[in-house]
């Protein structure tokens, strides 16, 4: 057999063509129409559930995996109902939803031939990009992306023909990331090697050889002790914080979407605990987006209850599965969120797509396909609001008002998102700072209710808030409990933020 696919094409379907050519595209990070270009991987994976959905049988294969799965987005839908950010959470819900189409539809055939051949394909047009656009990392945002993709990728192609795709990989990434992270690059390499190792039964020397690497390299003085140790503090406060979340709601959580409106209350907390360890809160506006681990975030959204749906998922799935990809991406998701990037969240999904034994059978093909047009217009809506984000971060510095302008429009086109409504109160700050009677007060109140809908507690949008009622001379009562708060909560935060006021 060839490496490259020996299909008849005039017997091949178009729904096969279709989806030979997107799947690489779904698993890459183009960057091209937005600024964040994740939301174009969510649509084109979307788009390949309609087009997969079509091709499905009449009546599904249901495993206990796909009744598991089901289990947990139904969990995770409830969970809305408590949730404080429901908006984000139906966002969050959609790419579950996504997933688990997409996951169930891989139940119904054998994925593998496909597999063996998309994803090296995928890797080798991430190559080429990271060539094409080295300064932006090829599209995929900063180089911890490439190396995640390329690292959960390269475990696609560790036998056959497709381990030139490897070294093309490795030596791509030597020439094109910044000199100050070629670690990575060193990274990908060793684990490369270690999965190698792993394959071929060396499995002592693939435990072993790290950790004596690794005394090597710092007694030999060869690694950035600075840079190591503020990655690793950096994690080690998301994590203490994030486990100070699960423990005030350990049971069901604090629901779907949660995660970065309820973070600024314990953001500074573990100063607390530990009050000689940094923090990474350096600026008046920085926040935590996700708690750089997969298994503390679905306990602080979900719970416990969440767990059990997740626990039975992974049970259920155990016997079939690929376990190199699989190991490296449970390895990723303790310092990272592989699961929450769609490149890499697409990956981990190829790698538990086999069939997983006995099940039962339903006639779902049209909800099925239903659920997927209706995902597909949705996140159509999501990736028209993101290029109006676009353009309001292209507008921001130079006409704050026009800024302002296409950041309403895409909070009104889809206002579930956090990002728009978080960006809305300080676009409208950078626009009062040269103009400051442009806007009515009712104007900026309005703004500023829709934007604490996103997080009452996060300290960018109380000190756009403060900042505003203290240029503009007013309600000196609501400015004091802003201060009040953010000094209960985020008081290192307010120090630098007053700092830099009174310059």
């Amino acid at each position: 057999m060839t490496w490259w696919p020996d299909f008849d094409l005039p017997r091949l379907r178009l729904g096969e063509v279709a989806l030979l050519l997107l799947a690489p595209i779904g698993l890459l990070c183009f960057g091209i129409l937005t600024y964040d270009p994740d939301f174009q991987r969510w649509w084109v994976l979307a788009l390949i559930a309609v087009i997969g959905s079509l091709m499905l049988p009449g009546k599904l294969n249901v495993p206990n995996s796909v009744l598991w799965a089901a289990g947990f987005l139904l969990y995770a839908a409830l969970s809305l109902l408590w949730s404080p950010d429901p908006g984000e959470g139906g966002d969050d819900l959609i790419c579950l939803t996504i997933a688990f189409v997409l996951f169930t539809a891989g139940q119904q055939v054998n994925l593998d031939p496909y597999i063996q051949r998309v994803v090296p394909f995928a890797v080798l047009i991430g190559c080429g990009l990271l060539w094409y656009l080295p300064q932006r990392f090829g599209g995929f945002g900063n180089d911890t992306f490439v190396a995640e993709f390329l690292l959960i990728g390269l475990t696609f192609c560790l036998k056959g023909k497709a381990r030139f795709v490897a070294v093309i990989a490795i030596v791509t990434l030597i020439f094109c990331v910044e000199s100050n992270d070629r670690r990575l690059v060193a990274l990908l390499a060793i684990g490369y090697g270690l999965v190698w190792l792993w394959r071929h039964g060396y499995r002592y020397a693939a435990f072993f050889l790290p950790l004596a690497g690794l005394n090597i390299v710092f007694l030999a003085g060869l690694a950035e002790p600075n840079v190591i140790f503020s990655s690793v503090m950096a994690r080690a406060e998301i994590h203490v914080n994030t486990a100070l979340m699960i423990m005030e709601r350990p049971f069901f959580g604090w629901g779907a979407g949660s995660f970065e409106y309820v973070y600024p209350r314990f953001q500074e907390a573990h100063m607390k605990l530990f009050p000689g360890m940094p923090t990474i809160m350096s600026g008046a506006t920085i926040f935590v987006n996700t708690a750089h681990n997969e298994y503390l975030q679905v306990l602080a959204e979900f719970g416990f209850a969440g767990w059990v749906f997740v626990g039975g998922f992974l049970w259920s799935i155990r016997r079939n599965i690929r376990w190199t990809t699989v190991s490296v991406v449970a390895v990723l998701a303790l310092v990272g969120f592989p699961l929450q990037n769609p490149s890499t969240a697409a990956l981990a999904l190829l790698a538990i797509t086999k069939g997983q034994g006995r099940s039962l059978s339903f006639p779902m093909k049209l909800p099925v396909l239903a659920v997927s047009i209706g995902l597909l217009w949705l996140t159509t809506l999501s990736l028209i609001a993101e290029s109006y984000m676009t353009a309001t971060r292209v507008a921001l510095g130079t006409d704050p008002l026009g800024a302002l302008s296409a950041n309403i429009k895409a909070y009104e086109t889809w206002p579930y998102a956090r990002g728009p409504r978080v960006q809305m109160m300080l676009t409208t700050t950078s626009l009062l700072r040269n103009t400051p009677h442009i806007l009515q007060p009712d104007s900026a109140d309005n703004i500023y209710r829709i934007a604490a809908t996103a997080g009452p507690d996060n300290p960018g949008i109380l000190l756009a808030r403060l900042e505003y009622l203290i240029n503009a001379r007013r309600n000196q009562d609501e400015a004091n409990r802003i201060l009040h708060s953010l000094y209960q909560n985020t008081p290192r935060q307010l120090r630098i933020a007053l700092g830099h006021m009174e310059k």
